[in-house]
């Protein structure tokens, strides 16, 4: 009979929790304090051509994008098996002039989700994952991006983060795939491509207008997503990223692959400089306004992203 209570007492315990867990789930403002409102946030990678994002695709494992010149042309394809980066922090600023005393300059100070966040932009996942953060009613009209590398002492706070021996462990970014187009030494396919980078920076994505961007609303739930536009991310033409017009064909092989990072040199290295911008300058932000789980073109507030400290 004892064992069978046990049994009976750990099954309730169960039903209790799940019950709890939809609870939660189904009010998410609770435990939510007087003159505050809250977010949620998602950072997720959307499909070339499509707003679509890429984890809401059905077992989405890899995206294809078409590479473009510097005068805007195609010259081959790369197909992205991993795209991962390291966020420490993600940092809401409200509209200075929706500050209006000591307290809330504290409060906004605050308004941050904490860090390392491992964001994988095929699977639209994060580890750990991304909760609420609670703030102070008003519009926000910047979101501060802290990209870092991962390295032993965050490891040692959170070991579940990622391996030592994972490819991102001392990057912020880290893409793998494979290459079939131009390069300078000829034409291949299949190539095998990597591109690590130990980016140390913090860039700003900031709203057109005060008045469209997120406004949290007291004891009221937004949802909020930032994404990056993965097609962005291997176009060469825009100038404003390359103003040297480098091409992705002017890249050389390392035994016949392509091995993109901070020891790359020559054009290799330029090349990489365009595309370091180019992930930076793909990310927008808004409100999840249909809860549809996807940043489409009318719900983005953002007008681009400024270095911050580079």
């Amino acid at each position: 009979m004892k064992g069978r209570g046990k049994r009976i007492m750990g099954l309730l315990s169960v039903i209790f929790i799940s019950v709890m867990a939809l609870v939660l789930a189904a009010c998410p403002l609770i435990g939510l304090a007087d003159g505050f409102g809250r977010a949620s946030l998602e950072v997720q990678g959307t499909t070339p051509g499509s707003l679509a994002a890429v984890g809401a695709r059905a077992a989405a494992v890899s995206s294809e994008i078409t590479v473009l010149s510097s005068a805007g042309t195609a010259q081959g394809v790369i197909t992205l098996t991993d795209a991962r980066i390291a966020l420490k922090d993600i940092e809401f600023d409200m509209y200075a002039e929706d500050i209006d005393n000591a307290a809330e300059e504290l409060a906004n100070e605050s308004a941050e989700f904490k860090g390392p966040f491992i964001i994988d932009l095929l699977a639209n996942t994060s580890n750990p994952e991304l909760s609420t953060a609670d703030l102070l009613p008003g519009r926000y009209t910047e979101i501060e991006l802290d990209m870092d590398d991962i390295d032993s002492s965050d490891l040692t706070a959170n070991p579940d983060l990622l391996a030592e021996t994972d490819p991102l462990f001392g990057n912020s970014i880290y893409l793998a795939g494979s290459y079939t187009g131009v390069t300078a030494d000829g034409n291949v396919t299949g190539a095998e491509f990597s591109f690590a980078y130990e980016l140390h920076e913090e860039f700003e994505l900031a709203a057109t207008d005060p008045d469209l961007s997120i406004s949290i609303q007291e004891r009221t739930f937004t949802a909020v997503i930032i994404a990056f536009r993965i097609v962005k991310w291997f176009d060469f033409s825009n100038a404003e990223n390359n103003g040297s017009g480098f091409d992705f064909s002017d890249l050389t092989l390392t035994d016949g692959n392509i091995v993109l990072n901070e020891d790359s040199n020559g054009d290799n290295d330029s090349i990489v400089d365009v595309i370091k911008e180019n992930i930076k300058d793909s990310a927008d932000f808004g409100e999840d306004a249909d809860d549809d789980g996807v940043l489409e073109s009318d719900e983005d507030e953002d007008s681009d992203s400024n270095e911050v400290d580079d």
